[in-house]
């Protein structure tokens, strides 16, 4: 069982620990190229590699508080982070947050939010690294009080309280 970063003690951070359960607790895994002050709520596996995206740098210490350009990858077999660049013109024009909706699909990562004046869905493909926008009618993933996965399908609970089923 592995966690990757997120928010403590005042600032981001992107540290790797694994549980281990011989000794029943977490270990810091050291990794090279740390990205510092970032963390991200968009993370996703694709093969060996941990991709992370739409993240944000913060201290509170230093007053830091900057929306990421870029993403960073984590090759799991070096343990060395990389910067991961994609084109501006798709990248949300606001900051994400840990309230987003995640999915960490077999060939994608998703996440549902509102661009300009549509409902949908951000989907990045594993295997290209391309970014898209896919438009749903109805929102609900981030309210539903479960998310079930299955390879690409989502099943979630809607508005109303009904099913809805797709695969992306």
């Amino acid at each position: 069982i592995y966690s990757l970063g997120g928010y403590g003690y005042w600032h981001m951070h992107s540290n790797l620990i694994c549980f281990d359960r011989e000794i029943g607790s977490w270990k810091m895994i050291a990794t090279k190229n740390k990205p510092q002050n970032y963390a991200s709520w968009c993370v996703g596996q694709i093969g060996d590699t941990i991709i992370s995206l739409f993240g944000e740098y913060r201290d509170e210490s230093i007053n830091l508080f900057t929306i990421a350009e870029n993403g960073y990858y984590l090759n799991m077999s070096t343990l060395t982070w990389e910067e991961l660049y994609w084109d501006k013109e798709v990248q949300p024009t606001s900051f994400l947050g840990y309230n987003a909706s995640y999915l960490d699909l077999d060939d994608f990562i998703a996440f549902e939010y509102f661009y300009e004046s549509y409902i949908g869905f951000f989907v990045i493909s594993k295997k290209t690294l391309m970014i898209s926008f896919l438009i749903r009618q109805e929102s609900g993933v981030k309210t539903s009080p479960f998310v079930n996965t299955v390879g690409n399908t989502v099943t979630y609970q809607g508005n109303h309280r009904k099913l809805i089923t797709f695969d992306f």
